[in-house]
């Protein structure tokens, strides 16, 4: 998501706010995120590469209770912030005994240290966001956004490495040891803050 820049003007934040607001009131509409994984379910099986292309598969990752956090990308506003949440809240998530999975489709994001929670958490590429496909929260951007997105000087080809235009909805979930979903948030209005103290309320049941 583009982010209102140095020197634009409040008429600037208004339009992209109105845009925002349209485009999660389509989201709605066609209920994108209906299909996302249940709690009580389990959660799909992967294996998804480190920046570095090392290889980890879920089993690998489940060791203890794990929080899985869709995060679209560094050109996305949403998404710095809620990183720079999960940032505050890891230590809290840690002490109740869960880790966290950042799950991202920008390869870079893996890799530039502004942007990375810590050494504490996992960050895996989910290239051409398959897994968020398979897990159904995904949504198509458009050609309006995807025009703002390139007028702003983000190019998602670029960052994502496709054409296809996706980007996820906010989306949390928390599996047990056995991979089962335990908690689960799934919003189409990316803007929202998913309530982390119920996140690791769950964790430290589960730990």
């Amino acid at each position: 998501m583009f982010d209102i820049r140095p020197g634009q003007t409040p008429a600037d934040a208004d339009d992209c706010t109105a845009l925002y607001d349209s485009l999660v009131e389509r989201l709605v509409r066609l209920r994108v995120g209906r299909n996302a994984p249940k709690v009580g379910t389990a959660f799909p099986a992967f294996t998804l590469p480190e920046a570095s292309g090392v290889p980890r598969s879920l089993r690998d990752l489940l060791d203890r209770p794990l929080v899985v956090s869709f995060v679209g990308g560094g050109g996305c506003p949403f998404c710095l912030e809620m990183l720079a949440a999960w940032k505050e809240t890891l230590p809290d998530l840690i002490a109740a005994g869960g880790r966290l999975l950042i799950l991202t489709g920008d390869s870079g994001l893996a890799v530039r240290g502004e942007h990375a929670v810590s050494g504490l958490v996992d960050v895996l590429i989910d290239t051409n966001h398959g897994l968020a496909l398979a897990s159904g929260v995904v949504f198509h951007v458009g050609p309006e956004l995807t025009r703002r997105h390139r007028d702003a000087g983000l190019d998602l080809r670029h960052i994502y490495g496709s054409e296809a235009g996706l980007l996820p909805i906010s989306a949390i979930f928390v599996l047990d040891p056995d991979g089962v979903i335990r908690h689960a948030h799934v919003d189409p209005d990316f803007r929202r803050r998913p309530d982390l103290a119920a996140v690791i309320s769950t964790v430290r049941a589960l730990a």
